[in-house]
């Protein structure tokens, strides 16, 4: 009986002994930026064509070394809301369009990444042209559920 005990002992031992201090041991939890790192996160690019537009080109990249897989529940990949000063929203970019209801998933293995762009004339939801100024922007990936890591936002100037 005791030697079966002091076999198990020694085999607990050695086990939490080779587990201390690993780069993956739960006691070392990795910090925001390993994990935005270690995983896909949102690419967002404004840029101002023209005096009356803007071009957004929305991506996710897969940063990990594993794949990754996003479900959707329709055929929008993305969502982009303008706020005024007041924090009411100026402008959303699905506003008064449908998407096919349609389940789908984004496959993206390490390294790749996927992308959409769209255009924006400037006007807002009430169908008038924003005033000059500055507002803020939102630009999130639409897949379910939600990930935290897949919403940017920015200051625009109009």
């Amino acid at each position: 009986m005791k030697k079966g005990f002091v076999f198990w002992a020694a085999l607990a031992s050695s086990l939490a002994l080779a587990s201390c201090d690993s780069a993956t041991s739960p006691s070392r939890p990795l910090n925001r930026a390993q994990l935005k790192a270690a995983g896909p996160h949102i690419i967002v690019s404004i840029t101002r064509p023209g005096a009356g537009s803007m071009s957004f080109r929305i991506g996710i990249e897969n940063n990990g070394q594993t794949d990754i897989s996003l479900k959707f529940t329709d055929s929008q990949f993305f969502d982009i809301e303008v706020l005024d000063a007041g924090g009411n929203t100026a402008w959303i970019w699905s506003h008064n369009k449908y998407f096919a209801e349609s389940v789908w998933n984004l496959e993206l293995g390490p390294g790749e990444s996927y992308f959409r762009d769209t255009d924006w004339d400037l006007t807002g939801n009430d169908g008038k042209t924003l005033s000059p100024g500055s507002y803020r922007c939102r630009v999130w990936i639409t897949s379910s559920p939600r990930d935290a890591a897949l919403v940017y936002e920015t200051s625009l100037t109009i």
